[in-house]
């Protein structure tokens, strides 16, 4: 088992002071967690949070790669602007991009997790500009103690969780160098992809290891302003996009598996769906691929690329790699779940993943239908919006005298839990035009 178990938060973006407990009442930790609120009350800042952790931990592999890739830029090939977004994701960005505004205090990521039934805790600080705090705590040989806590003042680092002091030199130079504008996960991190394959396995303790692979295994879907955030951890996926894209030819075989996936997929939720190919074009060591629907219309099968095909089913695609993931072992969040998709779809959808997966799924959504899953209770989340503006999240069961056989639905909608958009609402359109009539 390896879930999240609580997340805090000080001066980020507009979660202030926030705690987030993602255990049930006897301290266990949830799989499935489904979070209400109305429009703007903090459902997306918190799902994002998933993903700005996940970016501190590539910020030393991003730097390698941005010199390769403004390099091909130079060379004239055209780089996909939401990949220059990425590559850009230094900490003092994801410090810009997420620190509460106008906030003079630092910003405090903080995530409870259970591994292998073990608790343990990450905790992250920022000033303005850099790293200026870190510390990791999980299991040492029997009990729970501190694997590294830097600071500005003073690091301490654990020998514990090195093997043999070969690798311990290079790390300690590689804190002094690095530390502050990367995180110590980071630095781990890309010593593992750097160092040739199996050293750090015998350099450091299997408990670090395992920590490593639970922060690098978080998969995210963020809507944005105008854009969507997307990063998928799991081994079937890591390098294909579902829809086109372009992939080595030794990668072939793994681009006919997803194809296989996605005929069974849409041949089971949509009636006029009877097949899916990919069109393919072999370019030397590569293929370029476009996905096609066969589909039948007025009694004939046509071809059609995906491309032609409407926002919801294109949503539904984009889907696809996430349940992947949480089944997979992953932590996968999904913001605005829901976007274009039916709600009795999606209702069906989730009905049978919320039973079988074995990761964590945190999602966000308007879809008041999926409050009837046979979930336990407390799976559902409400935010909730303080006079002062203040936000809290608490779960169905955190409320008195909700009894086993009560509609979850029914009280969120008579208000039980908040969560609803504003009640005082008034608003005449006629009044409206009145103001943009008046000339100033």
């Amino acid at each position: 088992m390896i879930l999240f178990t609580y997340v805090k938060l000080k001066n980020y973006k507009s979660l202030v002071d926030l705690t987030v407990d993602l255990c049930t009442k006897n301290n266990i930790p949830k799989n499935f967690i489904c979070i209400y609120g109305a429009n703007g009350s903090g459902k997306t800042n918190f799902s994002s949070v998933f993903k700005t952790l996940s970016d501190t931990l590539k910020t030393l592999q991003i730097r390698d790669i941005r010199e390769r890739i403004l390099s091909e830029r130079e060379m004239g090939k055209n780089i996909d602007n939401n990949y220059l977004r990425f590559i850009y994701n230094d900490i003092s960005n994801i410090i810009a991009e997420n620190k509460t505004i106008n906030s003079t205090e630092n910003m405090i990521l903080e995530f409870g997790f259970l591994i292998d039934e073990k608790p343990g805790c990450y905790q992250i600080e920022f000033d303005n500009e850099r790293i200026v705090h870190e510390k990791l705590e999980y299991t040492l040989a029997k009990n729970r103690g501190c694997y590294f806590e830097l600071s500005d003042s003073e690091i301490k680092i654990n020998n514990f969780i090195f093997i043999n002091s070969n690798y311990k030199k290079d790390f300690l130079e590689n804190i002094k160098k690095f530390w502050g504008k990367h995180s110590v996960l980071s630095i781990l991190l890309y010593d593992m992809e750097d160092k040739a394959d199996g050293y750090l396995k015998d350099q450091l303790h299997q408990n670090l290891f395992n920590v490593l692979r639970f922060f690098n295994n978080i998969s995210c879907r963020i809507i944005g302003q105008s854009y969507s955030l997307n990063q998928i951890s799991s081994s079937y996926l890591s390098n294909i996009n579902f829809d086109e894209g372009r992939i080595p030819l030794a990668e072939e075989p793994m681009l006919d598996q997803i194809r296989n996936y996605i005929q069974w997929f849409f041949t089971n939720t949509y009636k006029d769906i009877v097949g899916v190919y990919y069109k393919k074009n072999i370019n030397e060591n590569f293929i370029d691929y476009k996905l096609i629907l066969q589909k039948k219309i007025y009694g004939t099968t046509t071809d059609v690329n995906f491309e032609l095909e409407s926002y919801g089913t294109k949503s539904l695609l984009d889907l696809l790699p996430f349940f992947i993931a949480a089944m997979q072992k992953g932590t996968v969040v999904i913001d605005e779940i829901d976007n274009a998709i039916h709600d009795i779809l999606l209702f069906n959808l989730l009905s049978p993943l919320c039973s079988e997966m074995v990761g964590q799924l945190i999602i966000t959504t308007h879809n008041i239908a999926l409050l009837d899953l046979d979930v336990p209770k407390d799976s559902f989340y409400f935010v909730d919006i303080s006079d002062d503006g203040a936000k809290t999240f608490n779960c169905a069961t955190d409320f008195n005298r909700i009894q086993a056989e009560n509609s979850i639905r029914s009280l969120y909608l008579r208000n039980k839990f908040h969560g609803l958009p504003w009640e005082k609402i008034d608003i005449n359109y006629s009044d409206g035009l009145q103001i943009l009539s008046k000339k100033q």
